[in-house]
């Protein structure tokens, strides 16, 4: 049977309702941190806002790894209102072009897994390579030789004043490299009748600024 035409009025005119919801929005989807200098803390700060017109609740915020920080003052937003989300990002062991993700679980249906992008470029006054120096196949009596290369990033003249390590299993080598103000360190253990384990730090001191003392840490064992 075929619904009479005042039914079908009726229909047509019956108001629909939507479903209420939160609505998650974030301003800006990517925070361009711009250039950094290596080994800094630098903060940054977006606003979350609730659009819809239900609480929107955030049950979790993590990030890429431990060097981003993410701080929300409040778990829930309501229709409307907005919360600040503030943290810092650590730049150590960093360098070039960066891209760090949040994580913002949150009962938006259209977005319950929020990623905002943290963007920037580090630069470093002074770098080096490797960050540690592993010794983990050194064998009695025997030296073994491993090589740390110091670069300056920012057209500062760089100079090695000094490379020291608190144990004296190490001779140190000096060589500057073609490039301009670079310099290849090489760290050679020293022949050693016994077994032992290796916890050390070479410290590299330079003539840059912010930098006369660089830190390697060196792990290893002696077998």
């Amino acid at each position: 049977m075929k619904p009479s035409a005042a039914i079908l009025a009726l229909l047509l005119l019956a108001p629909r309702f939507a479903v209420a919801s939160p609505h998650l929005v974030f301003d800006p989807l990517v925070t361009d941190l711009g250039i950094i200098e290596g080994d800094r803390v630098v903060p940054y700060s977006l606003s979350l806002r609730n659009e819809g017109d239900e609480t929107l609740r955030i049950t979790h915020v993590s990030t890429t790894c431990g060097c981003t920080v993410a701080v929300l003052p409040d778990s829930t937003i309501t229709p409307g209102g907005a919360v600040p989300l503030k943290g810092s990002l650590d730049t150590r062991k960093m360098e070039g072009e960066i891209r760090k993700s949040i994580f913002i679980i949150n009962n938006d249906p259209g977005r319950e897994r929020a990623v905002l992008i943290l963007h920037g470029f580090v630069v470093r006054t002074v770098s080096h390579s490797p960050t540690a120096l592993f010794f983990s196949n050194a064998r009695l009596n025997r030296s073994l030789t491993k090589s740390i290369t110091i670069r300056s990033g920012s057209g500062v003249p760089l100079e090695i004043t000094g490379v020291s390590s608190a144990t004296g299993l190490f001779r140190f080598d000096v060589t500057p490299l073609e490039e301009k103000d670079d310099y290849r360190i090489d760290a050679v253990l020293l022949p050693s009748e016994e077994r032992r384990t290796i916890r050390d730090t070479i410290r590299i001191a330079t003539t840059i600024e912010g930098y006369e003392e660089i830190d390697v840490p060196v792990l290893g064992q002696i077998r």
